[in-house]
């Protein structure tokens, strides 16, 4: 059976990279294929004003192409590579969603939400390393999410589930909280990213 064609999504003009003017910077360049791929959802292609079409991972490998320092780009780039384990090549060299999330941190380390995804990504026993030689494993990303944020809720949340059983978390701020109250605390940020545990019995 023949799989379906994807569904064209019109760029409006004002986010068409083939339509920009030629003074136009590489920097803006590059946002304009960052943006373009931010209406792009699954089963669907990008469609600019010259006819071609674009899948969301071929928008932001341009991006990253043209501004290889774009941590966005990289960062949601692998938030779509990540249910499947899928690699692309970038500048000749093969990436997964574990090496485009450590170099989104390595080039924004104020999004906690990169920490939160890569430490999903890893098993128990998993470490990734940035440069400078820093190696951290899941739990320690999720403290560094929340030293970025201290509100970020599903930080918190995945913190708890982490967290051995009977153990407490040091937190960034010097207090400490164990799993209960990690997951009680990212429940009362956000009821909608983490959901209510049920009372323990």
């Amino acid at each position: 059976m023949a799989e379906a064609a994807p569904e064209e999504v019109p760029i409006p003009r004002t986010k068409d990279p083939t339509i920009m003017n030629s003074a136009a910077s590489v920097d803006q360049k590059a946002e304009r294929f960052y943006n373009a791929a931010l209406l792009v959802g699954p089963g669907q292609v990008a469609k600019f004003e010259d006819g071609s079409l674009w899948k969301d991972r071929e928008l932001y490998a341009k991006a990253i192409e043209l501004w290889p320092t774009m941590a966005a780009a990289y960062g949601n780039l692998a938030l779509i590579l990540s249910p499947n384990q899928e690699k692309i090549q970038l500048a000749g060299v093969e990436w997964g969603p574990q090496q485009l999330y450590v170099r989104a941190i390595e080039l924004n380390p104020a999004i906690p939400v990169f920490y939160v995804n890569l430490a999903t990504l890893m098993g128990a026993e998993d470490k990734v390393a940035f440069q400078g030689g820093v190696t951290v494993d899941r739990v320690q990303l999720c403290l560094q999410a929340i030293q970025a944020d201290p509100k970020c809720a599903m930080a918190y949340g995945n913190l708890g589930v982490l967290l051995p059983d009977g153990s407490k978390a040091k937190l960034p701020d010097g207090s400490e909280k164990t799993k209960e109250e990690l997951l009680a605390f990212a429940q009362a940020l956000d009821p909608k990213a983490v959901p209510s545990m049920p009372p323990a019995a």
